[in-house]
């Protein structure tokens, strides 16, 4: 059995933030209605390799430090610092980087506009606010975005709720990829001439959609409670947890940009000779539910998602997948199960099933809990289903 080397320092640290009682949302900074917030969950892992042995892998799966306000009534911003996997198989080097950085002006209701950093329109699971989701995992598989940009680009957002609310559109023309963040002409065969055209060469933007339908309360609203949606909602109250929002949401998102994939061509040995420009484009469509019972003091939290990503390409990233999580609340206990599975259609590299089980226990709603997940996978193509298993701590205010 492994282990990675970690500083103990961190453990301690984290273990001591989560056992302190707080029922702070946020810490408020002034007058003018900013509010600095902090996200830590330390994750224990354990894994199956192909050989059978079994590795240990402790790591701070997130730590996020954001800064927001609404500095009057159509005025706010959103902005976030953080690190994913700080010491996963033991790199302990990384460096925190920008993650957010918006501001929005809202005349009302029925319209938003934002400006910066932000997290596209997608499926529902994509567009939680950290925290909040059921389970451990952000299941990036489902989030398959080529050259690296997957959970954040830069841009402008119009979104707003109409329909007395129940109709929330979010529309967004983003940066996406360009020659200037690198994607340029690649020579594959090392002869110094460019084997493949640059990508994105006439810097046609990104364009995101998505529509969703309440069927009870909105899903979303102005500012950053509104723009960042809750997984589950919960209050500790002297009567004991609650659930105080009733939601069922269906939604549907569409992803696009011109040229902003390669799909490349191999010769007889297996190396690639060559590449042709692609479209990229991805589509979903997702279900949220979290339902109080009993006043609030259960609830039923149902997740279900599923997406297609690049097709009418080759790529090895293209392929279907479905995403579905479900969670039964009694009190502070809450058993959830999972499965995950993408199928690509051109190379199994990018393959995943996974099934979970576990539990999540509320110390203090979000605040503080404690989750823990049990199940097996299959990664890559492989023939056999390894086990993976996760215990992760979260303080967040």
């Amino acid at each position: 059995m492994a282990a990675h080397h970690q500083p103990p320092i961190l453990w301690v640290v984290a273990l001591c933030t989560w056992l302190i009682p707080t029922t702070a949302s946020a810490l408020p900074i002034g007058d003018k209605g900013a509010e600095l917030g902090l996200l830590l969950q330390p994750v224990l892992a354990i894994d199956e390799a192909d050989s059978g042995e079994f590795g240990i892998d402790p790591h701070i799966g997130r730590a996020y430090l954001s800064l927001s306000g609404q500095p009057s009534d159509k005025v706010s911003f959103f902005a976030q610092l953080g690190v994913d996997d700080f010491g996963r198989d033991g790199a302990w080097d990384q460096g925190f980087g920008l993650r957010d950085a918006w501001v929005e002006f809202s005349p009302g209701p029925r319209l938003q506009l934002d400006a910066g950093l932000m997290q596209p329109p997608w499926a529902a699971h994509a567009m939680q606010r950290d925290g909040t989701r059921l389970g451990v995992s952000d299941h990036a598989t489902l989030l398959p975005y080529p050259n690296g940009i997957a959970g954040r680009d830069v841009g402008l957002m119009a979104r707003g709720s109409l329909l007395d609310q129940r109709l929330e559109y979010r529309v967004a023309g983003l940066a996406g990829v360009d020659e200037a963040m690198g994607h340029a002409a690649t020579d594959y065969d090392g002869d110094g001439s460019p084997d493949a055209p640059p990508l994105a060469p006439d810097d046609i933007p990104r364009v995101t959609a998505r529509l969703a339908w309440s069927f009870f309360e909105p899903s979303g609203g102005p500012g950053p409670d509104g723009f960042h949606q809750q997984g589950l909602v919960l209050e500790a109250t002297p009567d004991g947890l609650r659930s105080t929002r009733k939601l069922l949401t269906v939604g549907a998102a569409i992803d696009h940009q011109q040229d902003a994939l390669y799909v490349e061509q191999r010769d007889f040995t297996g190396s690639v000779s060559s590449a042709t420009r692609a479209d990229y484009t991805a589509a979903t469509v997702d279900l949220l539910a979290d339902l109080p019972l009993r006043s609030g003091a259960r609830s039923l939290n149902v997740l279900i998602a599923g997406t297609l990503t690049m097709f009418d390409s080759d790529h090895p990233a293209a392929g279907n997948g479905v995403l579905a999580i479900a969670g039964y609340r009694v009190g502070r206990v809450q058993p959830i199960g999972s499965y995950e599975l993408f199928d690509a259609h051109a190379s199994s590299a990018y393959d995943r099933v996974a099934a979970r089980i576990g539990a999540a226990y509320y110390i203090d709603a979000h605040t503080s809990k404690l989750t823990l997940e049990l199940g097996a996978c299959r990664d890559g193509g492989g023939n056999d289903l390894l086990f993976e298993g996760r215990l992760q701590a979260q303080l967040m205010f």
